[in-house]
């Protein structure tokens, strides 16, 4: 924004892991991938992909991620397969088919509803919570 002083680069522990499972996301997984590399705070964006066939894989390496085949296993498997690849303690999972997506600032004083940090007993809880919605056939929810 004109006016304001570029932002600095967040230290390697305030970086986040973006993860975004993948299946045949070609007309959107570029924007969206490019979306989370503009972020100072991503530290690594992970295309997990599920077995896409219309070039999904190589769309999101060149929007700049870092493509992983997934246990093919479906959404669940592949956001656990995301979170064990991840490089960074913080983690964000975004749908590989978002559209016109629109980065909005926090107000002066606000925060972000919750903020995770994992250490290694913490993220394999996590897991293990994504295991098991994998398993039900459902999205895990928010864990903390």
């Amino acid at each position: 924004m004109p006016g304001r002083p570029p932002a600095s680069r967040p230290s390697r522990a305030d970086r986040v892991s973006v993860v975004i499972p993948v299946l045949n996301e070609s007309p959107t997984i570029g924007d969206v991938g490019r979306f989370a590399r503009a972020d100072a705070r991503a530290g690594e964006v992970l295309a997990v992909d599920d077995g896409s066939h219309d070039g999904t894989p190589e769309l999101a390496a060149k929007a700049g991620a870092r493509v992983i085949t997934s246990s093919m296993l479906g959404k669940g498997a592949s956001m656990e397969d995301g979170l064990r690849q991840a490089r960074h303690d913080v983690i964000l999972y975004l749908d590989g088919d978002l559209e016109n997506i629109v980065l909005d600032e926090l107000p002066p004083g606000r925060k972000p509803i919750r903020t995770l940090r994992f250490g290694e007993r913490q993220r394999a809880e996590v897991y293990a919570r994504v295991r098991r919605a994998a398993e039900a056939g459902r999205q895990a929810d928010a864990v903390a």
